[in-house]
């Protein structure tokens, strides 16, 4: 994938919804000192051009009533046919998994997940991933959030 050409008033558009996705395109305009038509033209070609993906609220899990958070290294079974696809269907099917993703290394996945609490994740490891398709399993329970971010540090290269 090409990443796509930015100048400084992209990167400052960027940078201004990633911090606050709901500024209105008058508001966004006035901090980044362009005219609402500029600032939407600028918009709508980082988005047609798939940089920018989607908008989102971020929810706290912890008042969502979700106490369980873990890292899921997963390795799929090297004699099964398609393990690695139908590990991927399962992944993508379980609300518990928030991400997965392909490693290198001694495991295939990595997964990083939420439940509302320790019975949930057991019933998740000891159940939903005990198929034939998934091997060697190791998880970390994350005790507390040292650093959180969802924002790209994005910058134009000089």
């Amino acid at each position: 994938m090409q990443s796509v050409a930015l100048d400084k008033y992209d990167v400052h558009i960027l940078n201004e919804i990633q911090c606050d996705g709901r500024l209105s395109r008058v508001e966004l305009s006035e901090r980044i000192n362009l005219s609402p038509s500029q600032c939407y033209r600028r918009l709508k070609r980082m988005e047609d051009a798939g940089l920018i993906e989607r908008y989102i609220a971020l929810v706290n899990r912890e008042l969502a009533g979700f106490d369980i958070s873990a890292m899921v290294m997963i390795g799929c079974e090297l004699s099964v046919p398609d393990a690695r696809n139908k590990a991927i269907e399962l992944f993508q099917s379980l609300d518990q998994v928030l991400e997965a993703h392909g490693t290198t290394g001694d495991y295939d996945f990595i997964l990083k997940i939420c439940c509302t609490n320790m019975k949930a994740f057991t019933h998740l490891i000891t159940k939903q991933f005990q198929v034939e398709f998934l091997g060697n399993m190791h998880s970390y329970l994350m005790m507390d959030c040292v650093k959180f971010q969802t924002s790209l540090a994005i910058k134009i290269d000089a």
